[in-house]
């Protein structure tokens, strides 16, 4: 059928020709075409030692963690390939030349409306920047669309901005779902806002106000035996391992002067991608892409 997740058709759109534009399960033909043999080669290939990384957090001793391993794995073959970290990196060439547009339809009653602007990896020294730069749109109901879309003009009941890396690109995204009569309108008022942070700037109070928030999150990792794993486990694979007390560090240091340049690194007319999914009109396409190419 018709791709309708709305990540996926970004994807499409900013990855054209590359893997990363494939949904991550894969393509109707390309599961079609794997048979056994392909799976058993990949597992013997892909899924070995020098691959793995066993991580594990909470009540538990580092030598009784070793013994557990030990007793577990330590009979696994050394075999296959290994992938170093930096194996994406220079992997997509992005040379976007100006606003792009892509809309999909669905028979969904609302739309959903993703704003994507190309941004960093996780691995650029801007990441942290670009994190903070999110929460100045989205971090609690005071936060700039959060006040404007949902308390001061009802457009919309939530609004989401996050900012999504991998390991050698990354996007700050926006995300609503409306009725379609309400497209126009808020995409207006997220240009709006983008457009008025540039001219303004960052706020002292407000950059305090983000980063306290921030602090309030990473002192709740150290509750979350999950997420101790995905920091310290996930990044021996893609990364360098950032302990909780060296990322509120880079993040106390970042200051008002930096979300500003990265703010205009970032939220270009090059860098922007709009995408629709669910029923449209000739007239809402027309007035949605002229809204994306005056950017």
């Amino acid at each position: 059928g018709e791709n309708v997740d709305i990540n996926n058709v970004a994807c499409e759109l900013m990855y054209p020709g590359d893997a990363l534009a494939l949904p991550t399960i894969g393509t109707e033909q390309s599961i079609q075409a794997i048979d056994i043999d392909m799976l058993k080669d990949y597992f013997r290939q892909y899924y070995c030692p020098s691959n793995m990384v066993l991580v594990a957090a909470g009540n538990l001793t580092h030598e009784v963690f070793l013994d557990l391993a030990r007793s577990g794995f330590e009979k696994i073959a050394r075999r296959g390939t290994g992938v170093p970290k930096d194996y994406f990196s220079g992997s997509i060439q992005e040379n976007q030349q100006a606003p792009q547009f892509r809309i999909q339809k669905d028979v969904d009653s609302q739309d959903q409306l993703q704003i994507c602007f190309r941004s960093v990896s996780y691995n650029h020294p801007d990441y942290y920047h670009a994190v903070l730069l999110s929460r100045i749109f989205d971090d609690g109901v005071s936060s700039r669309l959060q006040k404007v879309l949902r308390e001061e003009q009802g457009l919309a009941y939530s609004v989401e901005c996050r900012a999504t890396s991998l390991a050698d690109i990354g996007t700050i995204d926006f995300d609503v779902s409306v009725r379609p009569e309400k497209v126009t309108a808020i995409l207006k008022v997220i240009f709006g806002e983008i457009k008025k942070f540039l001219r303004s700037g960052t706020g002292q109070e407000e950059l305090d106000h983000i980063k306290k928030r921030y602090f309030f999150d990473l002192e709740l990792e150290w509750d979350d035996p999950g997420k101790q794993v995905a920091r310290y486990g996930f990044a021996e694979l893609y990364t360098r391992v950032i302990s909780l007390e060296e990322e509120q560090a880079m993040v106390q240091a970042v200051t008002a002067e930096d979300l500003d340049r990265v703010a205009r690194k970032i939220f270009r007319p090059d860098n922007l991608n709009v995408i629709l999914v669910g029923p449209h009109t000739p007239e809402l396409d027309r007035e949605l892409e002229r809204l994306t190419r005056e950017f």
